[in-house]
């Protein structure tokens, strides 16, 4: 199994519980990726700073929002994405398209 998560409003709101989570699939031999808009100045590097010792795959930013859902969707679909989590109406609706199984986080 694939799972794919947020970092703005998902993993940066609830990050032990999420971390648990991403624990337990890759202990289960599975992957997870985190996938979240970050917008500039800010870099690759502080993004990677940010999430720290959260435990992943691979993490991806993409810096243009107007994008965002399209570039999520493209991407879970490339990375074989089971399910995602987003706050993001919008962007699960685009990643519900492509037959990923999306979960909205409170």
């Amino acid at each position: 199994m694939v799972l794919g998560l947020d970092y703005n409003g998902v993993i940066s709101e609830r990050r032990e519980q999420y971390k648990k989570l991403a624990e337990f699939f890759l202990n289960s031999g599975g992957r997870v990726f985190v996938i979240s808009h970050w917008s500039p100045p800010r870099t690759k590097e502080d993004f990677d700073k940010t999430l720290g010792d959260f435990p992943c795959t691979d993490a991806f930013i993409n810096t243009e929002e107007e994008k965002a859902p399209q570039w999520k969707a493209n991407l879970c679909e490339h990375l074989g994405v089971d399910i995602f989590i987003d706050d993001k109406i919008i962007i699960l609706s685009e990643i519900n398209k492509k037959g990923i199984l999306t979960l909205v986080a409170t």
